[in-house]
């Protein structure tokens, strides 16, 4: 952290945020530091000291459930639209967070970043019912995704190993890694909810009509609530993308066939 710091400080270039309190945020992780409720600071610190037991229960759980609800066809769809609307939320707020601890808040950039979402996500539905990935499987939209996390990996990973990287090439990943990345991430998670939605309607037409959207949205909630409230301070960035990556695996050899 002190050579980062220093190395931040003779590095001179208009597009990198030299606020060091961000820096530090994401290498040091103090989010409970300013908790004022003792019994609550607490319980967290249990979490913290037992995060990598407990990671490790809730993916057995999490499989174990996976195996259940295979039994049932329409059960097995929705509860794979609840983990695509987990992860794309996942994954943008991963982006985000980089984003801003790296480059500042710049609001007319992250408004570029939240579109290029929303945009991947209209782009992906399309395509999947009139373009190239209506032929893609379930399996195969896991994979695409796991190569997506992969990338990210890589991307957010490298700076934090080797800062020039991030300091040399700013540009590049200001204005085309990042969005390119938040872009794939919307176009991979409309192209899974049209898959599914198609998928389920045929299998149960009298269905409600929104009920595809409601589960997509609760996936992005909880996603969002575990995300920023234990996942970021217990793992950090590389790590969430790392557990991100492994749950994904778990979840396309369930639908590889």
């Amino acid at each position: 952290l002190d050579s980062y710091e220093k190395q931040l400080t003779n590095w001179q270039h208009s597009e990198i945020n030299h606020d060091f309190n961000l820096k530090g945020y994401l290498y040091h992780f103090r989010v409970w530091g300013g908790l004022a409720d003792e019994n609550l600071l607490k319980t967290f610190d249990f979490l913290f000291r037992f995060r990598y037991q407990g990671l490790i229960l809730s993916i057995i759980l999490l499989s174990i459930l996976k195996i259940i609800v295979s039994r049932y066809p329409g059960y097995r769809l929705l509860f794979n639209l609840v983990f695509i609307g987990g992860l794309s939320m996942l994954a943008e707020m991963i982006i985000l967070l980089w984003y801003q601890i790296n480059f500042g808040n710049l609001y007319s950039a992250l408004a570029l970043i939240f579109g290029l979402f929303m945009l991947g996500l209209a782009v992906g539905a399309w395509w999947s019912l009139n373009g190239f990935l209506r032929y893609f499987s379930f399996s195969q939209l896991y994979l695409a995704y796991f190569f997506l996390l992969m990338a990210m990996l890589l991307i957010i990973g490298l700076p934090n190993w080797q800062p020039v990287v991030l300091w040399r090439f700013a540009l590049l990943y200001k204005w085309i890694l990042i969005p390119l990345l938040v872009f794939l991430d919307g176009l991979f998670a409309g192209s899974f909810f049209a898959h599914t939605t198609r998928e389920y309607y045929h299998l149960k037409p009298g269905s409600s009509p929104g009920i595809t959207y409601g589960v997509d949205l609760v996936g992005g909630v909880l996603a969002s609530i575990i995300t920023s409230i234990l996942l970021v301070p217990f793992f950090g960035l590389a790590g969430i993308t790392g557990i991100a990556i492994g749950l994904v695996l778990v979840f396309w050899l369930f639908e590889w066939k």
